[in-house]
């Protein structure tokens, strides 16, 4: 069997740095030990290991350890599997309706918990919610070929994307990891930042995907913000472009001022992480779609009008 190193070669220029680097061995060292791909048509394993460690790496806040990116690059890893599975699998592995089961992939999924050892020591309503979260989106994510045939509106595009952009189990186990306990700071802000957060991921990432999605590209199936707002209010492709920048970039600045205004007024250490947590994903996820140029191709100069919130969400000016 080829190493991890000589197996991750050909992707050393999307991985900036050492700790990056180490993160994805690691990563592609655990699937191979789980099997995680044994049998599947997704044809690069690798691949899929270094996005799923590139988008762990930047989506995180600045005080994580590198046994939280290990366990975030797992749990990004097997969203990606579900997510970019073939169209014609998707029915086998989102057939299932037992807890924590996943067609080929239900093993992988409960070595990972098994290895998640901080659910374990989680307040029970963290581990409800990062439950509920995930089994909420394999149940849209079941669905999302159905409403690519029945085209949606914006708004039920907006209400059901929610649900399948993976903002809300990635942030609830990354509250697991960081033992955030919001009930020391339920301020409306904060509820403001996270909804705002994940309208920024979504649109984002519908923004930097609009070459995969297109027919002919490598994911014709998702569905896309971009095609919605297009078919609803007459826009050609450029313009619904022009016109989603300027919205994302608006929203950035509400999710800017939500952040401020809630950390701010709370002042604990734990609003303040979580703070720095809902900033770090969103402009993480942005960092992710101009790192990894293989996945995300021809969008380089659109990304680079896309406006960032700030690491450090505690100290916005």
């Amino acid at each position: 069997m080829v190493d991890a190193a000589t197996e991750l070669a050909p992707f050393g220029a999307y991985l900036a740095d050492s700790a990056t680097r180490e993160t994805t061995r690691r990563t592609l060292e655990w699937v191979r030990r789980h099997n995680v791909f044994e049998g599947d048509r997704l044809t690069n394993s690798a691949r899929l290991v270094v996005v799923a460690s590139v988008y762990a790496r930047l989506c995180s806040p600045p005080i994580a350890t590198e046994r939280q990116y290990d366990v975030a690059a797992l749990f990004t890893l097997l969203f990606f599997y579900v997510d970019d599975a073939p169209a014609d699998e998707l029915p086998a592995l989102l057939a299932g309706e037992e807890p924590w089961s996943v067609g080929r992939l239900t093993p992988s999924l409960r070595a990972f918990l098994d290895d998640f050892r901080e659910m374990d020591a989680a307040r029970p309503a963290l581990r409800d919610a990062f439950s509920r979260s995930y089994h909420g989106y394999l149940r849209a994510r079941r669905e999302e070929l159905l409403y690519k045939r029945q085209p949606l509106s914006v708004d039920e595009h907006w209400a059901f994307r929610r649900k399948t952009i993976f903002m809300d189990p990635y942030i609830d186990h990354w509250m697991i990891l960081l033992g955030i306990d919001t009930d020391q700071f339920a301020l409306a802000s904060f509820a403001d930042a996270r909804r705002l957060a994940t309208d920024i991921v979504l649109l984002s990432n519908d923004l930097g995907s609009v070459e995969r999605d297109r027919p002919g590209g490598e994911s014709p199936d998702d569905l896309n913000l971009l095609d919605a707002y297009a078919a609803e209010r007459g826009w050609n492709r450029t313009d619904a472009i022009e016109r989603l920048i300027d919205l994302h970039n608006q929203m950035v600045l509400e999710v800017r001022s939500a952040l401020r205004e809630a950390a701010g007024v709370s002042g604990s250490p734990a609003a303040l992480v979580y703070a720095d947590l809902l900033a770090g994903i969103v402009d993480g996820n942005l960092g992710s779609l101009k790192a990894l140029k293989f996945r995300y191709q021809g969008i380089a100069a659109m990304l680079q009008r896309l406006a960032t919130v700030a690491h450090d969400a505690a100290h916005l000016g």
